[in-house]
């Protein structure tokens, strides 16, 4: 979601389609014959898996993959619009954030805007200590945390998440409304739990507001979930130019 110093996930996905390559020992390829290669052997084709894929290359376990991302996110910074979220905590606008993310990026922005410590929970024996009513700024990943070797990140791995957070995201949803930036609802995990409530009709009682970008409009289950939630969808520029804005309303510029 935010904008970092981090590589992209297209940027993440060439690092693997790179280094799987040369890991086979096969003859030299610049980047179109490379490109060929994959397409060749039918690889990284599909543009809604292409990272879950790609990590699938990388190691059949989760501890394996853990290892490959680290030289991704060590020592980065959070970014601007991690710094726009914590400004909109700061102000009380928001003081939960759900990620797919597994990043430490997200407290790391917050924290460094108030100055106080963010509550985080990244597994089914954490959650259960983040309350509802609690005033302090919370992250759950649903994901869970690239520190640890139990990250969800393949597409097999995020056809669930754990029962406790799915009953966590639940009980703040019936609470509260929700914002959804920067995910595009392509994994199963989520988008089922989110229709469930659809379903349910007694979620986001202040209101459900799925953001994307001009450029990119959302898939018909999303399109399907936010009119079934009576919400709205909502086209940006970008997440870092919204977020900017937004901080600059709540908290003044």
């Amino acid at each position: 979601m935010a904008t970092t110093d981090l590589p992209g996930l297209p940027s993440i996905v060439s690092y693997v389609r790179r280094d799987y390559y040369d890991s086979l020992r096969l003859a030299s390829v610049n980047e179109v014959e490379l490109l060929a290669w994959y397409a060749d052997q039918k690889l990284l084709q599909n543009p809604s898996l292409v990272y879950s894929d790609a990590l699938n290359l990388v190691g059949d376990t989760p501890r394996s993959r853990q290892q490959y991302l680290r030289k991704f996110f060590d020592g980065k910074n959070p970014g601007e619009s991690h710094l726009m979220i914590g400004r909109l905590v700061h102000s009380g606008f928001l003081d939960a954030v759900f990620t797919t993310n597994f990043d430490t990026l997200m407290e790391e922005g917050i924290y460094k805007v108030i100055g106080s410590a963010v509550k985080v929970a990244a597994h089914a024996e954490t959650v259960s200590d983040i309350l509802v009513t609690e005033t302090c700024p919370k992250v759950i990943k649903l994901h869970g945390d690239y520190l640890f070797s139990d990250i969800r990140n393949t597409e097999e791995e995020t056809k669930t998440i754990t029962r406790s957070m799915h009953q966590k995201l639940r009980t703040f949803l019936s609470e509260r409304g929700l914002i959804v930036l920067g995910y595009s609802g392509n994994d199963n995990s989520v988008m089922s739990l989110f229709e469930e409530m659809a379903y349910e009709g007694r979620f986001f009682p202040y209101g459900l507001y799925w953001l994307h970008l001009e450029t990119s409009p959302p898939n018909g289950r999303v399109i399907s979930f936010v009119e079934q939630s009576k919400g709205k969808l909502l086209p940006i520029q970008g997440a870092t130019t919204f977020l900017i804005e937004l901080a600059s309303r709540c908290t003044g510029p």
